[in-house]
């Protein structure tokens, strides 16, 4: 194996001799980090071929995460947690390099290692959280996944182990069926059930790791077979439990060996089997660890072997007995205190990070209104301000055309008021028979006409050939007032309804119906021919005040009020 390890080193570097030396340095740490996984030990000893006092900067980091990383694959426990946070820091200000979710891995792989099962798991959620999900990261998730649901699980957190290890298995069937990992996966998930006493679930993962495990070397399939066991017994099956505990060997080293002289002491105690029950629990008594003491000694104390085991060697091995329970109450004592301590840890981070959340959530909530509240707010102002503008636009247009228009009807129209109404054509109304939703309509059509072919617009001769005509005339010439106001005014009125047949109706429409009774005289004056200051003599009022009701009558039809008297009289 040595002389393997040795012809593997100088392939490496002889692969990389001709490259330039940051080329090369990368290339070395390439092919010592794909040794990992598979040769452990040749990684660990083609990185103590590199002299690290030549190194600096990245390559240096990249030689201490390594150096972790190998250690780590090849189950050797970390003991010191400097050199790891010494290369989290700098993979932490140098995130570009891609280094520093799997920094924090071995971050929580060290605390793991050192009992500090809380600051484990904080460092292994900053990974999978710094961790981007696609394809070329799904096996690094996976492992953290696993990592992470195995302390859970050791903790009796069972059901946030199992939410995290079946994540970890989900991603693992998608790389590799066969991968050692997912039958170690599956063994972890049905221990998690087993202690929420749900042999159902425990009893079908179990299933799916033996069934795996026909695949992987000796010691792993020992291992899930030895769990696979110890289910059985708690399944109370024991003849099945027998059967499996006998297929395998409990004289070959491994770090398996004492979890299987312990399941197979407990199953062959519980078969009555007391010589070979005797036998292994012996052997087990003589482990360092004081949980595998305590089990033999448990076992060769039990009510089944007292009567086989001598009494002279119950009565040697009775003080090996107190102290082996002392070493592991004491040591159960620290390792409870432990677990207690990092299941307040953990559930405080839980709060802490649920707190966060919440408070994040809040924030985009609070966040998310305000935007829609200035989005709305502006879009408002914006509409408000296009509106206004359009409106002052459209009525800047408009008047703009009346004004152009007065001024070309100042020029090519006359109106003219004369009682020779033999050589003048009397021209007929312009918008008698209009219907009333197209009044408003022709008018502005009938303006735009004007612009283009100018014409005379005269009062109807009918008007000015009237009796009621002639008396106003002449009162209006001698500054006179009517004196019977509401008589003449009725007369006035079925004078122009009868020239302008609906011109009452014309002119409500024409202003929206918003004309006053004074306004309609002032009209109705304007439509025979009247100007200003005769009909302020006529209705007894100012020059002034028939000069401001013609304004309103422009300002309530749309018109501009230097026009409004062409649009009456055609009316």
């Amino acid at each position: 194996m040595r002389t393997a390890t040795v012809i593997i080193i100088s392939a490496i570097f002889l692969s990389i001799f001709s490259c330039g030396r940051i080329s090369r340095m990368d290339a070395v740490f390439q092919a010592i980090d794909r040794l990992c996984d598979s040769i452990p030990q040749a990684a660990i000893d083609s990185l103590a071929a590199i002299d690290p006092s030549g190194l600096s900067g990245r390559d240096l980091y990249r030689y201490h995460l390594l150096q972790i990383k190998t250690r780590d694959k090849a189950y050797i426990a970390h003991t010191s947690d400097t050199l790891v946070l010494d290369v989290i820091d700098y993979y932490s200000r140098h995130r570009g390099e891609g280094l520093y979710p799997e920094a924090l891995y071995y971050g929580g792989r060290v605390y793991s290692d050192l009992g500090d099962l809380p600051t484990a798991l904080e460092f292994f959620q900053k990974s999978l959280d710094e961790i981007s999900e696609d394809d070329a990261n799904m096996k690094f998730q996976s492992t953290v996944l696993n990592q992470t649901g195995r302390i859970l699980s050791q903790l009796r957190l069972d059901s946030a182990a199992i939410q995290y290890l079946e994540k970890s298995l989900s991603l693992e069937q998608k790389i590799d069926n066969n991968d050692y990992r997912t039958a170690f996966t599956h063994v972890l998930i049905s221990g998690s059930y087993l202690h929420q006493k749900n042999i159902v679930a425990a009893r079908r993962h179990m299933d799916e790791a033996v069934m795996l495990s026909s695949g992987l070397e000796n010691n792993h399939q020992r291992s899930i077979r030895n769990d696979f066991a110890q289910l059985l017994l708690w399944e109370g099956k024991l003849d099945s439990a027998l059967q499996v505990i006998r297929t395998i060997p409990t004289d070959a080293d491994s770090i398996y060996l004492p979890f299987s002289l312990a399941i197979s002491s407990q199953i062959y105690q519980s078969a009555g089997l007391k010589d070979t029950a005797y036998i292994h629990a012996r052997k087990l008594t003589l482990h360092n660890n004081p949980y595998c003491k305590k089990t033999g000694f448990s076992v060769i104390f039990s009510d089944e072997l007292r009567d086989y085991v001598p009494k002279d060697t119950l009565l040697k091995l009775i003080p090996e007995y107190k102290q082996a329970v002392e070493e592991y109450l004491n040591t159960n004592e620290a390792e409870q205190a432990i677990i207690q301590n990092s299941l307040y840890n953990y559930r405080n981070q839980i709060r802490q990070r649920e707190k966060a959340e919440s408070d994040a959530r809040t924030f985009k909530i609070i966040a998310y209104a305000v935007i829609a509240v200035v989005i709305l707010l502006f879009l408002s102002i914006a509409f408000w301000i296009l509106w206004h503008k359009y409106r002052k636009t459209r009525k800047k247009s408009d008047l703009m055309e009346a004004i152009v228009l007065t001024d070309r009807l100042k020029e090519e129209t006359s109106l003219k008021i004369t009682g020779d109404t033999d050589t003048d054509k009397v021209e007929e109304n312009m918008f008698h028979g209009i219907p009333d939703s197209n009044l408003k309509n022709h008018i502005k059509a009938q303006i735009q006409t004007l612009q283009e072919k100018p014409v005379r617009s005269k009062i109807d001769r009918r008007i000015l050939k009237s009796d009621i005509y002639t008396r106003l005339k002449k009162k209006a010439d001698a500054k006179d007032f009517i004196g019977n106001l509401e008589d003449t005014l009725r007369q006035l009125e079925t004078l122009v309804e009868t020239v302008s047949p609906g011109f009452n109706r014309r002119l409500d429409i024409l202003t929206d119906w918003k004309i006053s009774n004074t306004e309609r005289t002032v009209a109705m004056f304007m439509k025979c021919g009247f100007s200003n200051t005769q009909t302020a003599s006529l209705l007894s009022r100012s020059a002034s005040t028939v000069s401001t009701q013609r304004s309103a009558i422009a300002k309530k039809s749309g018109v501009p009020v230097s026009c409004i008297d062409i649009i009456i009289v055609m009316l």
